[in-house]
C-alpha cells in the first residue's frame, strides 16, 4: 500500500486510451519485492464512466522461466514468450539482462508474422548470436506468441555424426578398392610380362628349331607329336 504506480506503462495505457479489455504490459521490477514481473491489467471507471484507476495482477517471470527450463531444447536451444508487439516478455535459459527487450525489428516480426500466425525458419538470435531453428505459434486469444528454438549446431549434431561414420566407412571401401586395384594392375602387368617372356621364347624356339638341319620334335605325354620341325621333309620325306 501507498506505493504510487501512475509512471506505469499499463496505468498511462488506460488512463489515456480509455480501452475497457485486459492489457498486458511489458515486463517491470516489482516495487513490493524486486522481481521481473509481466502485468495484466484492466482499467476502472467511475459511475460518470472516468478513469478511476486499473485492476492489476501480475505473474512472475520466472514462473515461465523455470516452466520452459522443463523442455530438453538442447544446449544451444530457447523458448520466449514474446508480446506481438515485439517485447520478449519471459526466456529460458534464464537472462534477467533480456527482459522486456524490444524484438520487433527482427524478420519474425517484420515478414513472418504479418504473413502467417504460426510457422517454422531459421535466424541468428539478436540476443546470443547463436543460429537456430525455429517453430513459433502466436496466440487467437491474446496479444502473445512463443518462440520455441533449437541451436543450428545441435540440430544437425546426430547428422554430423552419422555422416562423419558414413564417411568413414565410404573412405575405407574406397581405400580397399584402390589397394585392390593396384594388386590387380601388378597381377596384369607381371602377367603381361610373363606373356611377353613366353612369346619370345616360343619366337626364339621356332627360329633355332626351323633352322636347324636336324629334326626336332615336341611330343604329348600321349605319344602325340605337337609340334615337328621342316627338317622331317629332307630327312623322312614328310611334311611336318
Amino acid at each position: 500500500q501507498g506505493l504510487n504506480n501512475s509512471d506505469r506503462h499499463y496505468f498511462q495505457h488506460h488512463r489515456d486510451t480509455g480501452e475497457p479489455g485486459p492489457y498486458i504490459g511489458p515486463p517491470v521490477r516489482s516495487r513490493s519485492q524486486g522481481q521481473w514481473i509481466i502485468t495484466i491489467t484492466r482499467r476502472l471507471n467511475d459511475a460518470d464512466g472516468q478513469f478511476a484507476g486499473v485492476a492489476l495482477v501480475s505473474i512472475d517471470v520466472d514462473y515461465f522461466e523455470r516452466y520452459y527450463a522443463t523442455f530438453d531444447v538442447g544446449p544451444g536451444g530457447s523458448i520466449g514468450l514474446i508480446s506481438t508487439s515485439g517485447i520478449l516478455l519471459a526466456r529460458a535459459p534464464a537472462d534477467p539482462g533480456v527482459i522486456g527487450r524490444d524484438v520487433s525489428g527482427t524478420d519474425l516480426f517484420r515478414y513472418r508474422l504479418p504473413g502467417a500466425p504460426s510457422g517454422a525458419y531459421r535466424y541468428t538470435s539478436p540476443i546470443d548470436g547463436i543460429p537456430r531453428i525455429s517453430g513459433y505459434e502466436s496466440s487467437d486469444r491474446l496479444p502473445l506468441l512463443v518462440l520455441a528454438a533449437v541451436g543450428r549446431s545441435d540440430a544437425l549434431a546426430e547428422w554430423r555424426e552419422q555422416a562423419w561414420v558414413r564417411g568413414s566407412l565410404a573412405l575405407c571401401v574406397i581405400l580397399l578398392i584402390g589397394l585392390l586395384g593396384r594388386l590387380l594392375v601388378r597381377q596384369a602387368a607381371k602377367r603381361q610380362r610373363m606373356e611377353t617372356a613366353l612369346a619370345e621364347s616360343e619366337k626364339a624356339f621356332r627360329m633355332l628349331t626351323e633352322s636347324s638341319s636336324d629334326m626336332v620334335s615336341r611330343i604329348a605325354p600321349d605319344g602325340t607329336q605337337r609340334y615337328v620341325s621342316p627338317a622331317s621333309l629332307r630327312l623322312l620325306g614328310w611334311t611336318p
